[in-house]
């Protein structure tokens, strides 16, 4: 992308200054212009418009793939060239809703376009099933960007007009599936995220590097004079023919994959190409804020989606609902109808699973699955899983 403004020099400064995977460099670069963006551009689609806000999170095993070091560089941008766009991080969701229904006492603007970053998005996720059953669905209101009511059980109503708020976070998979649910998937809220797991890791240095001072200056720059030309010239964009040709041609083919998909992913789909053109302003924004998104921008835009974003998506549902029997009903069943499995590798795949014996006699029971014994390589009786077409 030679005239990238911002992402390539950012990514260029990430890989100097850690060894986090690649992709994680243009999810941190890409939820920094989502933060210059808020309120200044749009797609003028639909009545109110697709915002260029992002709920965007790095999974990953546990202190693996610098997960936290990857959003708290994206917060560091913020904070040098937009400081006021940078949400708090600890709070309650009451908290939160009054902090931003309240402006700015430096500024005197509104508080309502803010970035939230969650490093330790694992501890927040402890808190809401703790303290606030109501927080997933409050932060879905605020995603969605419609004026927000929040009715207190004390003192009066908080209002924030048009929010405008984007969430970068980072979690394990452990800590995922600690406190989530397999519901949790079907409830909206994770579905409005775009994931981003380490698919290619780098090689991990020994001693951190020093900082790279030329390449975040350059970065910076970039970034600032973005900022600037937003904020002179606040306006919608729309898709040139071949921005949109092209984004049809990917919505025809994801929706082609629908029907094979299980129902967690069906769900998904949908929201995953609204966040796709989101990714689409964003690119354009950096290559050009002032033009309508042409080919290249849905082009960027497609290929991070579907190379890290989508595969990230599934991997993390995978990981961290295996031990839900419903999840691993549905994961069962779509691998063996692609082919007949031994029991034993269905196992190694789901890692031991005690419920594996419980979903396979299910299976069974429904007139799914067929069990028959065969003998393996070495010479033993195994049994072997058939799905019955």
């Amino acid at each position: 992308m030679a005239s990238s403004r911002f992402i390539e020099p950012f990514v260029d400064y990430y890989v100097k200054a850690c060894d986090g995977p690649v992709a994680f460099g243009y999810a941190s670069a890409l939820m920094t212009l989502s933060g210059v963006s808020l309120g200044r551009r749009w797609i003028s689609r639909g009545k109110h418009g697709i915002k260029p806000n992002l709920y965007m999170m790095l999974v990953g095993e546990s202190s693996v793939a610098r997960k936290s070091t990857s959003v708290v560089m994206s917060k560091d941008c913020l904070t040098e060239i937009d400081e006021h766009r940078v949400g708090p991080t600890d709070y309650t969701m009451e908290g939160l809703v009054r902090w931003m229904a309240h402006k700015n006492p430096e500024t005197n603007k509104s508080r309502n376009k803010v970035v939230l970053y969650a490093e330790e998005f694992g501890s927040d996720l402890a808190r809401m099933e703790a303290y606030a059953k109501t927080v997933m669905g409050d932060l879905c209101r605020l995603y969605d960007g419609e004026t927000f009511v929040k009715v207190r059980a004390q003192g009066p109503e908080v209002t924030i007009d048009k929010p405008r708020v984007s969430m970068f976070a980072a979690c394990a998979y452990d800590m995922l599936s600690r406190h989530l649910s397999f519901k949790d998937w079907s409830n909206g809220f994770l579905m409005r995220y775009l994931f981003v797991a380490p698919s290619q890791m780098r090689a991990k240095t020994a001693v951190q590097p020093k900082h790279p001072e030329y390449e975040w200056k350059q970065a910076m720059l970039g970034l600032k004079v973005l900022r600037d030309d937003l904020a002179q010239h606040t306006s919608a964009v729309d898709l040139t023919a071949s921005g949109e040709d092209l984004f049809l041609q990917f919505s025809t083919f994801i929706d082609q994959q629908v029907a094979s998909l299980s129902y967690i992913q069906q769900v998904y789909a949908q929201r995953f190409l609204t966040s796709v053109l989101k990714l689409s302003l964003l690119y354009q924004t950096d290559i050009s804020p002032f033009m309508p998104i042409d080919y290249a921008a849905v082009n960027d835009a497609i290929e991070f989606a579907y190379k890290e974003c989508w595969p990230s998506f599934m991997t993390t549902v995978e990981k961290t609902t295996s031990s839900d029997f419903q999840s691993l009903h549905e994961q069962t069943g779509r691998l063996l109808r692609q082919q007949p499995l031994p029991k034993r590798v269905l196992s190694q795949r789901f890692m031991g699973n005690r419920t594996l014996d419980d979903v396979v006699n299910n299976l069974q029971r429904m007139g799914h699955v067929v069990v028959k014994r065969h003998m393996n390589g070495a010479g033993h009786l195994e049994d072997v899983l058939y799905w019955v077409h």
